[in-house]
């Protein structure tokens, strides 16, 4: 049981250094110009959901920043240190499928730390969310092919 936990949180932080560390430049041309709209629907969606309270900011953190890192966004924007101070700060905490490693016991301790860590997060976290949905939020005109679909 510690082993899984061990490694469950080696990947994480192998996750965390090869994100922060990735290029920051932005792609200029997209290979693919529909992946990017879908990311970016992606990321708005789930920072909207953060700021309804529908998804927890500790828990989201990391899936907005692999999002964003993938749409080029640099580090030095101020809703991204928002992020990776949140996710530095979490990374030790059982989040998503990573808990069914964890003893009971063990895991309503770290319980009590995650309620204490989503409310210190949402202090910060969901301006930075809003900032996300002003910058990717925007709606987009639908293609030509997704406006003849039947609604």
């Amino acid at each position: 049981m510690i082993l899984a936990e061990i490694k469950a949180q080696s990947e994480r932080l192998i996750w965390f250094v090869s994100a922060t560390t990735q290029s920051t430049t932005t792609m200029k041309t997209w290979p693919n110009p529909d992946l990017r709209v879908k990311m970016e629907r992606q990321v708005s969606a789930l920072a909207a959901s953060v700021i309804a309270g529908r998804a927890p900011v500790v828990h989201s953190t990391q899936r907005l920043q692999r999002l964003l890192f993938g749409l080029g966004v640099g580090r030095e924007e101020s809703f991204m240190q928002d992020l990776e101070r949140i996710s530095s700060s979490t990374l030790h905490l059982p989040l998503g499928a990573e808990r069914q490693h964890w003893d009971p016991a063990a895991l309503a301790g770290k319980d009590v730390e995650i309620a204490n860590a989503e409310a210190w997060a949402r202090e910060f976290g969901i301006d930075a969310c809003r900032a996300i949905v002003k910058r990717f939020g925007a709606e987009k005109p639908p293609r030509d092919d997704e406006s003849s679909r039947p609604g």
